[in-house]
């Protein structure tokens, strides 16, 4: 029978169908050594109203001074290429979007790329000298205003903007001055920084002064075309008035925090937001805001307690007040999830005002402060724990006590991720995904139907209780595989799987559980799977829906879709006295009273 671990508090799958689609394509090139990200289809570009293609301005000599060239306000769209600039401008920019430009909307991250030809900037004597306490002001792309009075509120979507050697640091994306900006479908990769020596940190986006920011599905790769990790800074919310981020990931950073907000008021808000493999996951500094931080995922950080006992998860230091901080069902590494509140505030002017008492974390809906911990100061190593997020999850299911088992194969590579196999199952992670665990019953079929290069993908989710308690589930990037005692593990997906799910999964008392795996029907043009009451069958004309009963058996025995009624083109439904199922040609009415089943032409 299949099994799996209890709850764990210390470990809570982030929402499966949100990550699946989460991040985002690089060129084939970087797929090839094991992106972080799979290859997604590109987006069509936007168009319509407001939106201007950028193909449709003369030419002016460089990107910046050909987008500026638009005679009113309007958002530029982009075609599928890249987009160099060449060295920074007067004002320190690869590229300033001013004026009209009120968008950026590309064809499709990886489709559309923005950079600086290699080795092309003749400004490095614009970086400031180290340990003057100034900032790097070179910057790839700025979009904006001048001031928040002029309220402009940039699109930012679709595209790619990557760094590129040119023999000194510099920053990325910067939004100044806006309000209401919207950043979605964006990937932001190699952009080199060292915070390790002032004034090295950069940001690869940076908000400053912009409020109500919204950013959507965003990573931020810290790796360079060869794969290592150069970027500090991933995302810096700067003076800032409210600032909301959801499904995005930043990873790979080899100096600086996945998220820093510094000097903020206003609602803050991350919802399933991955910060992996950076020297810190999250950073907050001089803010007086009320932050909620929802189903993201801390691990793999290199910042631990001086002890060397924990990973620390999280900054909170202010000099300003005390913000109200709380975190929500999160994926960290550790016996405890930790948080640094410096004795005093590292950077001069009044002592630290942060409160330990305004710091929640809430697990399952409940307060957890006995999975708190609050230290006043903390030390980075090479590797943080030394734990990658595949043993890091081992861990939080009880490692080689738990029903795994223990280690039986070493962690292996893949395209896309690694997994590593233990005495009753493996662990599997991709950068999209997270890493879980898929064993029994459920992992050999998934590993019948190929595994993660096969139809489902990676796993999204550990295995867990069906909506009946009676079976299992797993959820996999293409699909899920359900498992009872009665019926062994069989997968569904696609339009079927959505159909079934709707319908309430064997929880929902129409179908039970599949029996089959999905598929082909009898004309070779639509597919079904069926269940222990009934089958869902699915064509592109008709969409997918389940027959069952003596509906069902009426249908089957003449012929199911080859009949002369043809597919299903609804759910079984009540009409007085009777249940009706309709099809492409006709009808098949049941009556409750007599048994009697009436086929309608």
């Amino acid at each position: 029978m299949e099994r799996t671990a209890q709850t764990v508090t210390r470990r809570t799958a982030i929402g499966g169908a949100a990550f699946a689609a989460l991040l985002l394509a690089e060129p084939a090139a970087a797929k090839a050594r094991g992106a972080n990200s799979p290859t997604v289809t590109p987006s069509a570009r936007a168009s319509g109203a407001g939106i201007t293609p950028y193909e449709s301005l003369a030419y002016q000599g460089s990107v910046e001074a050909t987008a500026n060239s638009l005679s009113s306000p309007s958002q530029l769209s982009f075609l599928p290429g890249t987009f160099p600039f060449v060295n920074f401008d007067s004002n320190s920019y690869g590229a300033l979007f001013w004026i009209n430009v009120l968008g950026l909307r590309g064809s499709g991250v990886g489709q559309t790329v923005f950079q600086m030809q290699p080795y092309s900037s003749t400004k490095a004597g614009l970086v400031p000298a180290q340990s003057t306490g100034s900032t790097n002001q070179l910057t790839l792309v700025r979009t904006g205003s001048s001031d928040q009075s002029v309220g402009r509120s940039p699109i930012l979507s679709d595209f790619s903007l990557l760094g590129t050697n040119q023999g000194h640091l510099y920053n990325g994306l910067n939004i100044y001055c806006a309000v209401n900006a919207q950043v979605t479908d964006v990937k932001i990769k190699g952009i080199p920084g060292d915070s390790s020596a002032n004034p090295g940190e950069t940001f690869s986006l940076n908000n400053y002064k912009s409020n109500a920011t919204t950013v959507t599905r965003l990573e931020i790769d810290g790796t360079d075309a060869n794969g290592t990790r150069v970027g500090a800074s991933g995302v810096g919310v700067n003076s800032t008035l409210g600032f909301t981020i959801s499904d995005s990931s930043i990873h790979d950073l080899q100096y600086g925090y996945g998220i820093t907000c510094w000097d903020c008021t206003g609602t803050i808000s991350y919802t399933r937001v991955r910060s992996n493999r950076n020297m810190l996951p999250f950073n907050f500094e001089q803010c007086v805001a009320t932050v909620n931080i929802t189903a993201s995922d801390f691990t793999g950080g290199r910042a631990v307690t001086t002890d060397g006992t924990n990973p620390v998860h999280m900054i909170v230091d202010g000099n300003k007040g005390s913000s109200r901080v709380t975190v929500i069902d999160p994926v960290f590494d550790g016996a405890k999830f930790t948080v640094c509140i410096h004795s005093t505030y590292p950077y001069g002017g009044p002592a630290n005002a942060q409160r330990a008492s305004d710091i929640a974390l809430v697990v399952g809906g409940v307060a957890r402060p006995d999975l708190l911990r609050i230290v006043t100061d903390y030390k980075t190593t090479t590797n943080g724990t030394g734990l990658t997020p595949i043993q890091a999850h081992y861990n939080q299911l009880g490692g080689s006590s738990g029903f795994l088992g223990a280690q039986v194969t070493p962690e292996t590579a893949l395209a896309g991720g690694a997994y590593t196999g233990y005495r009753n199952g493996l662990i599997y992670y991709s950068g999209a995904t997270g890493a879980f665990e898929v064993h029994g019953g459920i992992r050999s079929k998934w590993a019948a139907l190929g595994s993660e290069a096969g139809l489902l993908g990676y796993p999204l989710t550990d295995e867990s209780p069906t909506r009946d308690g009676v079976g299992r589930v797993s959820r996999f990037q293409g699909g899920s595989v359900h498992w009872s005692p009665w019926t062994g593990a069989f997968e569904v997906h696609g339009a079927i799987g959505a159909h079934f799910a709707a319908l309430g999964e064997e929880g929902g008392g129409v179908l039970g559980y599949p029996t089959s795996d999905e598929l082909r029907a009898r004309d070779g043009v639509g597919r079904y799977s069926t269940f222990q009451y009934g089958v869902l069958y699915w064509s592109p004309a008709t969409g997918a829906y389940e027959v069952h009963g003596a509906i069902g058996a009426t249908w089957r025995s003449m012929g199911s879709e080859a009949s002369t009624l043809g597919y299903p083109v609804s759910d079984e439904y009540y009409v007085p006295g009777a249940r009706r199922s309709d099809f492409q040609r006709g009808s098949i009415v049941w009556n409750a009273a007599t048994g009697a089943v009436t086929i309608l032409r």
